[in-house]
């Protein structure tokens, strides 16, 4: 794990706990500057006022609202999850923006198993998928799953317009907005910074990875998904943890991310028969395949690493 350990050694200049609390502050105040200066582009491009222009963020009617959409997710995104973090980085730490995005190009064996390890992981978490959507509660709870259940038909109303592609490019437009764009800058953000910083302040790994992971899940504000993405998140961690690269972390969110929206795209173009976004339960068989596979390539994946270390001295 030294090539982790070397993240850990960047030191903020107000030290971790209140580092991470600056960090936090940053990133909150970039979301909602990036947010309004996402309208501004959409008042140019479309000639209309601030007022209009926001009402085609809920107006799925108008064609022009699938652009206001992915402009202002891709502009808010791209301010809040790295361009903020990396001005942080600049700024307040000891160390190179670089060194986030360092990879060791000797080796392809890394990113393979990478892939194939969240690959895995996709097909295992698609039980906790089914499980969390249907979840019910007491009824004491029943004002918060109301507006769990709410939340989740807006979201799911948005996803489906979204992903309703009318061509090729649009495919490509998603891929960067939702694939490309949180693939660096959750990661970045994430695992690269607010991971470390915790283990810096808790001294243990495994507890570091699940409390961002529980940090990146809690962000999404989408309960009905909040499990699996918890899950999701300590994957990225390990992969980050084991291998020392955030690269690989933010290759395997891209791929998550990416794979789901070509899948959606080959399905509504009659090009494959299986629609990922099907929440019924796949086959236990099926899930305990892939889990023993994952298994496997994790530990390929680890001992590769550990062996590099032990060769690189």
């Amino acid at each position: 794990m030294q090539k982790y350990n070397s993240f850990l050694e960047i030191r903020d200049l107000k030290g971790p706990g209140l580092g991470l609390l600056q960090l936090v502050l940053f990133c909150f105040g970039g979301m909602i500057v990036f947010q309004i200066i996402s309208v501004l582009p959409l008042m140019l491009l479309f000639n209309t006022g601030f007022e209009e222009t926001m009402r085609l963020m809920t107006d799925m009617g108008d064609p022009r609202s699938k652009v206001a959409l992915y402009t202002t997710q891709a502009v808010g995104s791209l301010g809040a999850f790295i361009l903020v973090p990396l001005l942080y980085v600049k700024l307040y730490q000891s160390t190179k923006v670089s060194t986030y995005f360092s990879v060791d190009t000797r080796y392809w064996q890394p990113l393979t198993y990478a892939i194939l390890i969240t690959f895995c992981f996709m097909v295992v978490n698609s039980l906790f998928i089914e499980w969390n959507i249907n979840l019910k509660f007491p009824e004491f709870m029943s004002g918060f799953e109301q507006w769990a259940q709410t939340n989740e038909e807006q979201r799911k109303v948005i996803t489906e317009y979204l992903t309703d592609f009318s061509g090729f490019g649009e495919l490509l437009v998603a891929l960067f907005v939702v694939a490309i764009i949180p693939g660096i800058g959750e990661e970045l953000l994430f695992r690269g910074l607010i991971q470390t910083r915790l283990q810096q302040l808790v001294r243990n790994p495994h507890a570091a990875i699940w409390i961002s992971a529980l940090f990146f899940s809690a962000f999404h504000v989408q309960f009905y998904g909040f499990v699996p993405r918890l899950f999701l998140g300590a994957l990225f961690g390990y992969i980050f943890y084991w291998s020392g690269s955030l690269v690989l972390a933010m290759l395997a969110h891209f791929f998550n991310n990416g794979f789901s929206l070509v899948m959606l795209y080959l399905y509504k173009n009659d090009l494959v028969d299986f629609n990922i976004d099907d929440t019924e339960t796949v086959p236990l068989e099926t899930v305990g395949f892939f889990f023993i596979i994952g298994a496997a390539l994790t530990y390929l994946f680890i001992k590769f690493h550990r062996n590099l270390e032990n060769a690189d001295g």
